[in-house]
């Protein structure tokens, strides 16, 4: 896999070896990573979408808070449009790769949901970078949430042949039974 802008983060960055989550579904570990909470305390367990409590604070709430600008881009996955935003380009729950319905909010105010034209994390990659370029007074948190790693795996375009004629090797572990 050549992905070389992510090996030049790895070398700027600290880069975790052996990592886990508590839930490895989209919408419980999205919950945990927004409240704190384990999934059977913010109640949501499986991939059907159930409101996140009311009276608790999102990281997001609480970066604000401290002085944050707060921005979220692409694959929410849980209902956070009844929180405040910075900004807030994208959706929840499963989306067409090509021509996604996504929203858009500026300092707490929602547009209407609108198609966009184009590769979903395209256009959620382009808002993300549009919006890091702009001057920011205040520190500021990005979250930017891709929608790739979900079924049906399509990807953009011009990327249809980049593997094309290359062997991938079984991983060694692949017939492991747990």
């Amino acid at each position: 896999v050549q992905t070389p802008v992510q090996d030049q983060l790895a070398k700027q960055s600290m880069v975790f070896q052996n990592a886990f989550v508590t839930n490895a579904l989209s919408v419980p570990s999205r919950s945990t990573f927004l409240t704190g909470l384990y999934s059977h305390t913010h109640g949501n367990v499986d991939n059907q979408v159930k409101p996140l409590p009311q009276n608790v604070p999102l990281i997001s709430d609480l970066l604000r808070q401290a002085g944050y600008e707060v921005a979220m881009f692409g694959r929410a996955n849980v209902d956070v449009e009844d929180r405040y935003w910075d900004y807030y380009f994208g959706f929840k729950g499963w989306i067409k790769y090509y021509h996604p319905l996504m929203r858009e909010c500026v300092a707490g105010k929602w547009s209407d949901p609108k198609i966009y034209n184009g590769y979903v994390d395209d256009m959620v990659t382009d808002k993300a970078l549009q919006w890091l370029e702009q001057k920011h007074e205040k520190p500021f948190c990005a979250f930017i949430w891709f929608n790739t790693p979900h079924a049906p795996f399509y990807r953009p375009r011009r990327l249809l042949d980049l593997y094309n004629g290359v062997k991938i090797p079984k991983p060694a572990t692949f017939d492991d039974d747990l």
